[in-house]
């Protein structure tokens, strides 16, 4: 099995591992207002680095999740899902995406069928 880096939490917020939890949501705010800006050019991108940006911010702003993520993450590599990226299916996709004026899971659903 190929194993696949992903970012951690920390990474996504670009942030060190010991930063505050006034930086974190700082930085949090920094970026959400960064993609909705953004929203209007790139609506796919943006709303996916929103719900990315906003799902590491929920673990990492709160102590009890954060010291809990702390302790299982191995911070030298982390599995996405064990598989290797398909260059040319990435560049077909992103070729399709600008194309359609579907949303995200109305084109994830008609890439099922190329699977």
């Amino acid at each position: 099995m190929a194993l696949v880096r992903r970012e951690t939490h920390y990474e996504i917020l670009g942030l060190d591992r010991n930063a505050s939890a006034s930086l974190v949501q700082r930085q949090f705010l920094e970026l959400q207002s960064f993609w909705e800006a953004l929203a209007i050019e790139s609506p796919f991108e943006s709303e996916l680095k929103l719900i990315e940006i906003q799902n590491a911010f929920s673990i990492l702003s709160d102590p009890n999740l954060k010291q809990t993520y702390d302790e299982t993450l191995d911070f030298e590599f982390v599995l996405l899902d064990g598989k290797t990226k398909d260059v040319d299916i990435e560049e077909a996709y992103e070729i399709y995406r600008q194309n359609q004026p579907k949303t995200y899971q109305e084109i994830l659903k008609d890439f099922q069928k190329f699977k």
